[in-house]
């Protein structure tokens, strides 16, 4: 864990409020040292820097159409809006005043928290993949030397749900437009394994993650599927995230040789000929009596659960018990919270896995963070 005496990085205007072509696919080995000093210097938290960066990487609006006229709205100082500014129009010859929060549209919306104390929530401690209780003994001393008011845990709670629920949506909407194995290793046909693993349980419920990973770009998807691992269940998530590569000028020997293999366990949801009928071959693993030799086995997917409940670790505590208390045991809400952890475990990979450094990390935590379009 960062020392919280470390001097920290805070963006200035001409450092990267102004860059937006960060390649965030590329390899670094840089990791957080990267980031401008000081992120206690009351200097650096000016709110009109702070927004603007906020609108070059995408959480919040450039341009806003008025509501009457639909003429663009000027960007003016406001006391009365918690940022302090507002979107507003006044119409020709002032025949209306139109009043926009900054913050429409955005995941911010309903976060009724300083610009500056949320820039340090989201890109201080959230990209980090700190715990709320951690962000919450960090944000006291924050607050003392910038001088903004201090958070409760409720607060900090409620920031983080905003934020993994964004991060989820977008994530989904990501991933309806593209399947899995597009690309096509050394082997000449894609390879995905897929598995279940468990989120949380007790001796009387247990909830469940459906997992798909592909060999070549370890690019993985994750759904929660609660606690039902059926197969009614499990091959339409199959089906909507996996390419059959499938080729109707091919023949017979070309297309058998090109179609998407899968691999699993012997699952009993798992039947060789439901997957031939969607266009697969399935590679069942027996795990009872081998763990696999050469392509045959699961070994990514397998770590893949290793690396989400680590990414994942805030799930220690958590219980079947709270999680009904706090959705009134409706599984579709409970649903909606497991997938938004496991997408947030996902983008904390993607952080590790690309080795991104602090500038590619909060660019592409922009791009799932990005506003809901009207």
């Amino acid at each position: 864990m960062q020392n919280i005496n470390d001097p920290e990085l805070i963006p200035n205007d001409n450092e990267f409020i102004n860059n937006n072509n960060v390649n965030v696919n590329e390899n670094n080995d840089n990791d957080i040292n990267d980031r401008p000093e000081n992120i206690y210097n009351p200097a650096s938290f000016q709110t009109e820097i702070l927004i603007k960066y906020l609108q070059d990487i995408g959480i919040i609006k450039k341009l806003v159409l008025c509501d009457k006229c639909n003429n663009m709205c000027q960007f003016v100082k406001d006391k009365q809006f918690i940022d302090g500014y507002v979107w507003r129009c006044r119409g020709v010859g002032g025949n209306h005043d139109v009043k926009i929060n900054l913050r429409k549209n955005s995941c911010l919306e309903n976060l009724h928290i300083n610009i500056k104390t949320l820039y340090f929530l989201i890109f201080h401690c959230f990209s980090e993949g700190k715990s709320v209780n951690e962000t919450l003994i960090e944000h006291k001393q924050f607050a003392i030397k910038i001088g903004v008011p201090n958070v409760t845990l409720n607060s900090i709670c409620k920031v983080f749900n905003n934020l993994r629920k964004q991060i989820k949506i977008n994530t989904h909407l990501k991933w309806k437009k593209t399947f899995l194995g597009e690309e096509i290793g050394a082997t000449g046909y894609p390879s995905i394994e897929i598995d279940e693993s468990k989120i949380i349980g007790n001796s009387n419920t247990v909830y469940w993650m459906f997992g798909l990973i592909c060999r070549t770009t370890r690019e993985a998807r994750i759904f929660c599927v609660l606690n039902n691992r059926t197969k009614q269940n499990l091959l339409p998530i199959i089906e909507e995230n996996v390419t059959t590569n499938m080729n109707e000028d091919n023949n017979l020997a070309e297309f058998y040789s090109t179609k998407t293999r899968i691999y699993s366990d012997s699952f009993a949801s798992y039947q060789v000929m439901d997957f031939k009928r969607l266009g697969y071959i399935l590679k069942r693993v027996n795990h009872s009596v081998w763990f696999g030799y050469g392509l045959f086995h699961t070994n990514t997917v397998e770590s893949l659960w290793s690396q989400i409940k680590y990414y994942a670790n805030h799930f220690t505590g958590l219980s079947i018990e709270n999680l009904n208390k706090e959705f009134n045991s409706d599984e579709t809400l409970i649903k909606e919270y497991l997938d938004g952890w496991i997408t947030y475990a996902l983008l904390l990979r993607e952080f590790k896995r690309k080795r991104l450094s602090w500038i590619q990390r909060i660019h592409l935590l922009g791009n799932y963070l990005f506003y809901n379009h009207d």
